[in-house]
């Protein structure tokens, strides 16, 4: 008979095999969808004057960071999720490395916006502007 922790364990190692296909099919997507987006850039600038071409290009190259952006947080996501999936899958045998593996899904929620702050100028200067306000920098006056 299977114990209600192991019957819990295998629902966990179910579910979390399910998140990780259906991430991946994601990004999956978004890149084709860029790279297919590109190609279409990419004939139609024979066909288009000068100053449209730039801004397609410009729109192509915004498009491809993003992508990029998106690729380096599944990245992090699996780094950080992937090795509590992989213990609880040991852990259906024997009880290991299970709290270290949990930390790391914690720590990805901190990498997310570190990543996104990063690699995305506009989130970056939103950042600092509300650091700024949250700690406004103390004048000659004002001591």
């Amino acid at each position: 008979m299977v114990s209600s922790e192991k019957l819990a364990i295998m629902l966990l190692i179910t579910l979390s095999g399910f998140c990780f296909i259906i991430t991946a099919v994601g990004y999956y997507s978004i890149y084709f969808t860029v790279k297919h987006h590109r190609n279409q850039i990419q004939v139609q600038q024979v066909h288009v004057a000068q100053n449209v071409q730039n801004s397609q290009t410009e729109s192509a190259a915004r498009q491809r960071k993003s992508a990029v952006s998106t690729f380096y947080v599944f990245l992090v996501f699996l780094v950080c999720n992937l090795p509590e999936y992989c213990v609880a899958v040991a852990r259906l045998i024997s009880h290991g490395l299970y709290f270290y593996s949990v930390t790391l899904v914690f720590l990805n929620s901190s990498l997310n916006p570190v990543i996104y702050c990063w690699k995305m100028k506009h989130i970056r200067h939103a950042m600092i502007d509300v650091l700024r306000n949250i700690f406004p920098r103390q004048t000659q006056a004002d001591v």
